[in-house]
């Protein structure tokens, strides 16, 4: 059995070939018999022989899986983190006597219902005056908790009797 990779190692591996490489393209790059060139095209083939090999080593390790694995534990620490911290914010407050986001969210979906049963309630009156006004007044005069009140006398025989 052979132990885990050790990613330090894996990536300090990275880092020391990116390096041997890059020293070794510097110099074979001072080797070659060409004419010097004018102005400054000497530092550009440097500078470009720099940043390819420096973009190879850069991709490399960004893509390594060590590396995205550092990067997860990161980032699911980070949100761990912040769920903790919210969640401290949120006993403090309540603690506090204070309002919390979710005491808001409940206080607006009561008042959403609410305004929704006004709504409703009212779209019900305004049928029972456009019935009336159109000639039913007899039969959406009464309340429907009054209609059926007066069903359940009739059927059990009972009179009211006035107080």
């Amino acid at each position: 059995m052979s132990s885990p990779p050790n990613p330090t190692a894996s990536m300090a591996d990275v880092f020391t070939r990116f390096w041997g490489d890059f020293a070794a393209n510097m110099s074979s790059a001072g080797l070659m018999p060409q004419q010097p060139p004018a102005g400054g095209d000497a530092m550009k083939q440097m500078q470009r022989i720099f940043l390819d090999a420096m973009s190879k080593y850069v991709d490399d390790m960004l893509r390594s899986p060590q590396f995205l694995e550092m990067l997860k534990t990161s980032m699911n620490n980070a949100i761990a983190m912040k769920r903790q911290l919210d969640g401290f914010l949120t006993n403090a407050m309540r603690a506090a006597g204070a309002p919390t986001q979710e005491d808001a969210a409940e206080t607006i979906e009561r008042l959403n219902s609410l305004e929704r049963r006004i709504v409703d309630r009212l779209k019900a009156l305004n049928d029972r005056v456009d019935a009336m006004e159109s000639g039913g007044a007899r039969t959406l005069a009464r309340k429907p908790a009054a209609a059926a009140r007066g069903a359940a006398r009739r059927a059990t025989g009972k009179r009211r009797t006035k107080r």
